[in-house]
């Protein structure tokens, strides 16, 4: 089996489900423990909403609803289910959950973070770094 990589960085063997080794874990894991992260994915894990719709319902400003959607969706967390021009003629894009199942934890002195996708790649890092100490962020 051949490695390759998805469209969030990660390197996973072809062929299946497997864990795989992602180069912007920390960038992932702090997706899913941000607060807006976290209720913009459980929001859109049983229907596809827009973010004025996302905005309105969570109480997240709009403008940081977009951002994190915007980074949500790089990382592979959300996907655009449909683009459509409402009747002001401004673009809307529906996004929707693409995790199913998130689960980090502390254990015997390590972080161990687990996510699994919908129809798709199950990862998992183990000693991860939630917060970069000062000697890791130099150089």
């Amino acid at each position: 089996m051949q490695a390759r990589q998805d469209r969030a960085g990660v390197e996973m063997q072809d062929g299946g489900a497997q864990w795989g080794k992602i180069e912007l874990k920390q960038f992932h894991i702090r997706l899913l423990t941000d607060s807006y992260c976290s209720k913009i994915l459980a929001y859109t894990s049983t229907k596809a909403a827009c973010a004025q719709e996302i905005s309105t319902s969570l109480g997240i400003p709009i403008a940081m609803c977009y951002r994190r959607l915007g980074d949500m969706e790089g990382a592979g967390l959300l996907t655009i289910t449909e683009r459509f021009l409402n009747r002001r003629g401004k673009r809307v894009s529906l996004y929707k959950a693409m995790v199913q199942v998130a689960k980090i934890e502390f254990k015997e002195g390590k972080w161990v973070a687990a996510v699994e996708m919908k129809g798709g790649p199950h990862y998992r890092w183990e000693d991860a770094e939630l917060f970069p100490t000062e000697a890791n962020t130099s150089g």
